[in-house]
């Protein structure tokens, strides 16, 4: 990086050695359930935040990661000196709720099979509601968004 620069500048500073997403172009999502993931997102950007969010990632602009329990916090690099700090918090399963999904998986061995190697099946979602649940949020109100940038809107580009 370099020393500071105007305030009118909304380029953001080069990241030195940020997570790059593998696509360079078109969507992301490759996976089912990434394109999941992404609909609650996509539903309400705002304008081009999105967009910008998508560019950030392609660029490198995510210069520290962190994935917890029904939490995403990183560091990503935008048009200020120090990375803003951003944190991503959705709403978890309760344990009662993870025993009735397990239940439901230990119902179907093609399922836990498929799990175990590592290729989730689109029909995983029966058993969440089944138990009264869903693997997926299809709200923004219960994804949290924090972030130390000035953007009004939420999610910002950053998140």
């Amino acid at each position: 990086m370099t020393g500071p620069r105007s305030r009118r500048s909304r380029k953001p500073y080069a990241a030195r050695g940020g997570i790059k997403t593998q696509t360079k172009q078109g969507s992301f999502g490759s996976t089912w359930w990434g394109k999941r993931w992404l609909t609650v997102f996509e539903a309400s950007a705002v304008d081009t935040r999105l967009t910008r969010g998508r560019t950030y990632a392609r660029s490198g602009q995510v210069v520290g990661m962190e994935v917890t329990k029904g939490q995403v916090t990183a560091s990503i690099q935008g048009s200020k000196l120090k990375p803003y700090d951003v944190t991503i918090t959705v709403k978890t399963i309760t344990d009662d709720q993870w025993d009735e999904v397990l239940a439901g998986i230990a119902k179907r061995p093609v399922l836990a099979a498929r799990l175990l190697a590592g290729d989730p099946p689109e029909d995983i979602e029966e058993v969440f509601t089944e138990a009264g649940t869903s693997l997926f949020t299809n709200r923004l109100r219960h994804i949290r968004n924090s972030c130390e940038c000035t953007d009004w809107s939420n999610p910002c580009k950053h998140s």
